[in-house]
Formats: C-alpha cells, structure tokens, sequence
C-alpha cells in the first residue's frame, strides 16, 4: 500500500467511536449472523473509499465506462454513466429479479469472491455502502444520482436479492458486478 492509502484506510477504520459519525445509526443483522454491518461504518468506508480514490489516482481512460463481472444467481445488472447538463449521472438496474423482493445495494472498491453462507454465490467486491430498496412488479430497480462534472472516481457495484422467508433462514441471491470508472 502507498503511503496515501495507508492514511485513508486508518481514517476509515478508526475505532468505534473515536469518528464523529455514530455508528449506531443502523445496523443490519439477520437472525442466523450471516452478515451484520454498522451502516455509518460502511458509508465511512465507502467515503474513505472515495477519497482515495480522488487524492491518489484512478484509471485513465478516454471517458466514463461501466464494465460488468463475475457471475450471476439470479438478478442481472447493468450500468451507465451519462453526461447530463453541466453533471453527469450514473445509474445502475437490476432486473430478471423476483417482483416486488427486497435488494440490497453494495457499493465497494475492491474486487472481492467472498461464498455467501449456503448457496455458490459469491459477494464480489467489499462491503462499503449499503441501501435496502425494493424491485418492481417487473423485477426491476434503478439507482442513479448525479455526479459533479468534475468528480474522478471508481466503484464496485453488486445488488443481493434477500429472501427473509427461504426455508432454513435468509436466502441471498447476487447479481454480477458492474465496475464504474469516471476518470
């Protein structure tokens, strides 16, 4: 790790407590402990992240790419990133999800094959960010915001479709990844 990287992963993993965001703000942890996060935790982490990323470089490339990997369980997802004004805007879609089933958004920077209990199915990048939404009567969800026309920054993106009634406990069904550069 550089120097740069180094500082940024201790700011984000700072002991509890010692940041000015609390970390008891939402906390996610299903009944059999398969995965169990501190909200505020991961959105420092995802903003560490972002600094990192903005203070010691990203990829060159001729304009924004959102490049898709790894494998799929079901749900499958895309992305973009669009000019829109003086911002641009990205926006990724899940679909071919189960209609109306509740997803979770993960927002991470490194490129992960970590086995979710139970299944073959792997988280494919680091747990940052999080958000809980819910698909359409199609299977369909997306999340897009604008970005400052001046932003530079990567991510890793991946949604879980969360089954909270498959027998024997939580069921997670992941799409693939999409991995967003805008230099």
């Amino acid at each position: 790790m550089t120097v740069c990287a180094d500082r940024v992963w201790w700011s984000a993993h700072a002991r509890p407590g010692s940041h000015p965001i609390p970390d008891s703000t939402f906390h996610f942890a299903p009944s059999n402990g398969a995965i169990g996060f501190s909200m505020m935790h991961h959105l420092r982490l995802l903003l560490a992240g972002t600094v990192l990323s903005l203070v010691c470089g990203t990829a060159v490339a001729q304009g924004p790419t959102v490049t898709p990997y790894g494998t799929s369980c079901g749900p499958v997802l895309s992305g973009e990133v669009v000019p829109n004004g003086g911002t641009q805007r990205f926006a990724f879609t899940v679909s071919n999800g189960t209609p109306r089933a509740r997803v979770l958004l993960v927002v991470g920077i490194d490129e992960t094959a970590t086995p979710l209990p139970g299944t073959s199915c792997l988280l494919l990048t680091q747990l940052y960010f999080t958000q809980q939404h819910r698909l359409d009567a199609t299977g369909r969800y997306t999340w897009s915001h604008a970005l400052s026309s001046s932003f530079s920054g990567y991510a890793r993106v991946q949604f879980l479709e969360v089954d909270l009634d498959a027998p024997g406990g939580v069921a997670y069904f992941p799409s693939n990844g999409v991995y967003m550069v805008v230099p």
